[in-house]
Formats: C-alpha cells, structure tokens, sequence
C-alpha cells in the first residue's frame, strides 16, 4: 500500500513539473525587447506666455576724422557712442573695417556731358581698383547714361574690372538714380562691406525712380555712398547743381563728395577715397527698444573733442 502510494506521488509531482513547463514556456516576458507600442514622454510645449524676441545685429560704417581732415584710425569701442531714435543704444563691438570683405560697385557716369572727361576718369577708376581692392574683395562696374548697363559683376579680377573700364564710350543722357537703385540692389543680396562709388557730374536728368526711391534702397541695402565729382566747380561755373545733389545722397548714407580741383587731380581724390574707405570703423548693436515703424534715425558720436563723424543716418529694420 505504501509502495503504490509513492508511486501514484511521483507520478502527480512528474504531472505538475511537465504542466508547469508548458506554462512557463507560453508566458511572454514583460520586457520591451520587442516592437510594442511605447508612449514616448515629449519635451513640454513652450509657454505660450514666453515672449520670444528676435533682434538682429545691426552694423554701422563709420568714418572719423580730425579738424585738419586727417583720418583717425586709433579708436576704441569706449570712444563712441550711439543711439537709435534718440534713445542711447549699447555698441556690441568696434572693429577696424579694414579686415572685413569689401563689396563695392563704381557707378561710371558715360552720359555725354562727361565725354570730354571720359579718358581721365577710366584712368583714374582703373588705378583705384588697383589700389583698393585685395584678394578677398569683390568689385562690379555698372555704367549710366539713359539705361543702367552692369559692365562687370562682382569680380575679384582686376584686370577684368579694367579692361571694362577701359571700354566704356560717352553718349545720352544720365539716369542717376536709377543707377544708385540698381547698384544697392545688387550689394543688398551679398555679404560684407557694402560701398557705391558714383563717378560723375552729378546732375540726374532722366531716371524712372525718384530720389527718395533710390535713397531709401541704398539704406536697405547698408550701403555708404561715396562721389567723385567730375565737373569741377572752377571750371563749370553755372552749370553745377549736380554738386548738391551728390553730396545730399552722399551725407545721407555716411558718405562723403571729393571735388578735384581739375581733372588731372582726379588721380588724388581717388588716393583719398581708397584711403577713407580701407579707415572705416564698424559699429555693431542690437537694438535694445521694440519701436514701431520700421525706419530707425541713427546718430553716432565720438566722445573725444574735435573729431567729426561720418555715418549713416538710419536704417531700415528688417520684418519677422
């Protein structure tokens, strides 16, 4: 009786042990080795209530000479100061425009009130490339008289700049601010220091946009306009009211006019232009005040005595 009671136990342990097993074997892990439906804790949404503000850093050429005109070149971000529509901003950083990329378009004036000139100011114009310009620059020529024509896009050949310089012929009339409009649209789509250099008489005749128009594109832009007036005031008395007129588009873009004293001093104001534009100082900022409209009044000062200044006078803000 014992014996078959040890046996029936044995077999109802084996019975067990085997159902056990199986049951072991059909009952899956719970572990995510496999590909099961997971929630996934994203990163909380912003707070609707966080104010995001996008400012763009703002750079401002600057020009500094003393009483005798002599450029000063030895100053420091302490020796400025800005302000955006008359509220004191805080210059982010000053730097010497000299190491910076230039960008520059010659607008050649080839109406024909400058034709008994032409050969003088090609000359001139070609020893300026030649002067100004380094390798990581990059210079386009537009030529003006009743149309814009671009002779040359940006390049950093200078030979080329040259040869089509040297190519240019006199006729028509002078479509001025058209030319200034096209050339600030073209530096507004490139990167690095953006100057418009216009040689000529100054006297706009048949443009399709207006003053106004041209300015306002040039400010856009970022551009500083600089002139070299072809028809001297000694030699054209009662014929230059041009002389006005570039040196209000000029001014109002921290630029400035150079009047030679007659043509064969051409050579001089051209050295003088290389010289103010390789002495430019660059004043970055972030405009710290949300105001409206979107043209912005800038007044740079320096604080040492006797200096004078030479910017533009405002900018656009750009639209989010």
């Amino acid at each position: 009786m014992k014996k078959r009671l040890l046996i029936l136990t044995g077999f109802f342990i084996i019975f067990c042990w085997l159902n056990f097993n199986s049951l072991a074997q059909n009952v899956r892990p719970l572990v995510q080795d496999e590909k099961q439906p997971t929630t996934k804790t994203s990163k909380p949404a912003q707070d609707d209530n966080v104010v995001r503000i996008k400012t763009e850093l703002v750079t401002v050429l600057v020009s500094v000479t003393d009483q005798k005109g002599n450029l000063v070149s030895n100053l420091t971000k302490d020796d400025f100061e800005l302000s955006e529509n008359s509220i004191p901003q805080e210059i982010f950083t000053v730097s010497k425009e000299n190491t910076a990329p230039l960008r520059l378009v010659v607008l050649f004036d080839t109406s024909v009130s400058v034709k008994p000139k032409i050969k003088f100011q090609q000359q001139a114009a070609t020893k300026f490339f030649r002067s100004v310009l380094r390798p990581v620059d990059q210079a386009a020529l537009l030529s003006f008289n009743h149309d814009v024509m671009v002779e040359k896009s940006f390049t950093s050949d200078i030979e080329a700049l040259a040869d089509a310089t040297r190519s240019l012929k006199a006729k028509g009339g002078t479509a001025l601010y058209d030319a200034i409009y096209l050339a600030s649209q073209q530096l507004e789509k490139i990167q690095g220091r953006r100057v418009i250099v216009i040689i000529s008489d100054g006297a706009n005749v048949i443009s399709k946009t207006t003053l106004d128009n041209a300015l306002k594109m040039a400010e856009k832009a970022d551009a500083v306009i600089y002139g070299i007036y072809t028809a001297t005031r000694l030699e054209e008395v009662g014929v230059v009211s041009g002389d006005k007129e570039l040196e209000k588009i000029c001014e109002k873009t921290g630029g400035e006019v150079f009047f030679p004293k007659d043509i064969n001093d051409l050579d001089e104001s051209f050295n003088r232009l290389a010289a103010v534009v390789r002495a430019q100082y660059a004043l970055t900022f972030y405009p710290s005040t949300e105001q409206g409209g979107s043209y912005r009044a800038l007044q740079v000062n320096v604080k040492k005595a006797d200096l004078k200044v030479k910017a533009r006078k405002g900018y656009y803000a750009s639209k989010d």
